[in-house]
C-alpha cells in the first residue's frame, strides 16, 4: 500500500514540476521567487533545473539562504557549478547571464568527428552554434548547423566555419552590448576573456530580457523608485527606498521658495508675476523632462557616448530655445490680457519678459535635462536615479529666477 501510494505520487510530481515551470517562465525574478518559496526543495531544483540557465541563475539568489542551500545540495556537482560560476559577475554584466559553452571544437577535426561528438553535446544543453578553438582555448571560429550537416564528412572544422566571430566580454555591461547585438540578431553570443578565450555563452533572448526589464524600470526609478521595488513589497522597505528623494525634492522647493523671497518687492508690485509663476515652472519642467527622456533611451540603448553628448547638449539647446520662443509667444499673449484686464500699465514690459524668461529657461530645462544621466553615470550612480526629481527641482530654481529676474529688469 505504501509503495502505491508512493508511486502515485511521483507519478503526480511531473506535470506539477511542467506546470510551475511555464508559470515561473511567464514571471519576473522577484514574482517568480515568491511563488516558488513555498515548495519544497526538490520540487524548487526540479524546477530550476527546467529553466534555461539564465533564468536559474537569476532566481537563485532570491530564495533565504538555507532554502537555497537546501536546493543546491539537492542537485548534482555539474548542475550546481553551472547555477554559481557566474555569480562572481555584478547584476547587470554580460557574465551574469552567461552560461556554459558546451558545443567547443577542435579546428583540426573532421566534419564526421564533429558531428559524432554533437550527438553527445545536445543532452547537455541547448546548442544553437559551435565554436572552434585551439588548444589554449581561443576563440577562432564559428561552426553553423546548417553547414555542418551539409559538408564533406572528410572535410575539416576549420574549413567550414566563420572565423573571427562576433564576441562579448563577461564584465561588459548589458547596455554597452544592446547595440552590437540588436544590429547582429543572434540566438547566443559566445563570452570570451580579455586574451579571448572563450568562457561561456549568453542568449540573446537573455540580454533583451533583462534590458527591458532596465527600460520598464526607468520611469520608477526617474521618480526614486528602485528597480526592484513591487506591489508585495513591505512598507517599511519602500519607505526606506522611497523618502530621500523626496527629502531632495522637498529641498528644492526650499530654494524656490528662496528665490521667490529675494524679489519679494517684485512680486508685490503685481499680481500678474505671481499668477504666472506656475506657468514658467510648469512649462521649463515639462521641458526637462521630455530632453531627460531622450537622453536616458538614448544612453540605455547605446546610441549616446560620452563623445555625442556634446552633440546632443547643442542640439537640446536648440530645441530649447526654438521651444521658448513658441510658446514664450503664447504665454506672453496670455500675461498681456490678464494684466491688461487688471489695468497694470506696463502690460507690454510684462509679456516681453515672460517672452525672454521662457526662452531662457526652456533652453536652460533641456539642457539641463540632457545633462543629467551623464552627470549621474559619473558619480558612481545609475542614470535614470530620481532624475526627474533631480531635473525638476533645478529647473524649478532655474524658471524662477529667470522670470523674476527678467521682470525686475524691465518692469520695475
Amino acid at each position: 500500500m505504501v509503495d502505491s501510494t508512493s508511486s502515485s505520487a511521483n507519478q503526480q510530481q511531473p506535470p506539477r514540476s511542467a506546470l510551475l515551470v511555464h508559470e515561473i517562465l511567464r514571471c519576473e525574478p522577484p514574482e517568480a521567487a515568491l511563488r516558488l518559496a513555498n515548495e519544497s526543495p526538490e520540487t524548487i531544483a526540479s524546477v530550476l533545473a527546467e529553466l534555461p540557465t539564465a533564468k536559474a541563475v537569476a532566481l537563485l539568489p532570491r530564495f533565504e539562504a538555507s532554502l537555497r542551500a537546501t536546493v543546491l545540495q539537492s542537485v548534482g556537482p555539474e548542475q550546481r557549478t553551472r547555477w554559481l560560476y557566474n555569480q562572481q559577475y555584478p547584476l547587470g554584466t554580460v557574465g551574469r547571464l552567461m552560461e556554459p559553452a558546451v558545443a567547443l571544437f577542435a579546428p583540426t577535426g573532421t566534419v564526421r568527428e564533429a558531428i559524432e561528438q554533437l550527438r553527445v553535446m545536445v543532452t547537455q544543453g541547448f546548442v544553437s552554434y559551435g565554436y572552434v578553438v585551439d588548444e589554449q582555448g581561443h576563440l577562432i571560429g564559428a561552426l553553423v548547423m546548417r553547414e555542418l550537416l551539409l559538408a564533406q564528412p572528410g572535410q575539416l572544422v576549420r574549413d567550414i566555419m566563420v572565423g573571427r566571430p562576433v564576441s562579448l566580454q563577461a564584465t561588459q555591461r548589458i547596455g554597452a552590448v544592446i547595440p552590437l547585438v540588436h544590429r547582429q540578431l543572434l540566438p547566443e553570443y559566445p563570452v570570451c576573456d580579455e586574451r579571448g578565450r572563450i568562457m561561456g555563452i549568453v542568449r540573446g533572448y537573455a540580454l533583451f530580457e533583462e534590458q527591458t526589464l532596465e527600460l520598464s524600470a526607468q520611469p520608477g526609478k526617474m521618480l526614486g523608485l528602485d528597480r526592484e521595488e513591487r506591489i508585495r513589497t513591505a512598507p517599511w522597505r519602500s519607505l526606506h527606498l522611497r523618502h530621500p528623494w523626496l527629502q531632495i525634492n522637498l529641498l528644492s522647493s526650499f530654494l524656490a521658495a528662496g528665490v521667490v523671497g529675494l524679489f519679494e518687492n517684485v512680486v508685490a508690485q503685481m499680481v500678474a508675476i505671481a499668477a504666472f509663476v506656475p506657468v514658467m515652472v510648469g512649462q521649463s519642467a515639462s521641458t526637462g523632462g521630455q530632453a531627460l527622456s531622450v537622453a536616458l533611451r538614448g544612453l540605455t540603448l547605446g546610441e549616446v557616448t560620452q563623445e555625442r553628448w556634446r552633440t546632443m547638449i547643442r542640439k537640446e539647446c536648440l530645441v530649447g530655445i526654438g521651444n521658448g520662443a513658441l510658446v514664450g509667444v503664447t504665454a506672453a499673449a496670455g500675461i498681456y490680457a490678464f494684466s491688461v484686464w487688471h489695468g497694470h500699465a506696463a502690460a507690454g514690459r510684462l509679456a516681453f519678459a515672460m517672452l525672454l524668461a521662457m526662452i531662457v529657461s526652456t533652453m536652460l530645462s533641456s539642457v539641463v535635462g540632457a545633462v543629467m544621466p551623464l552627470l549621474m553615470k559619473q558619480a558612481g550612480f545609475d542614470p535614470a536615479t530620481a532624475s526627474t526629481i533631480l531635473v525638476g527641482g533645478i529647473t524649478r530654481v532655474l524658471s524662477i529666477a529667470a522670470f523674476l529676474a527678467m521682470a525686475q529688469w524691465l518692469v520695475t
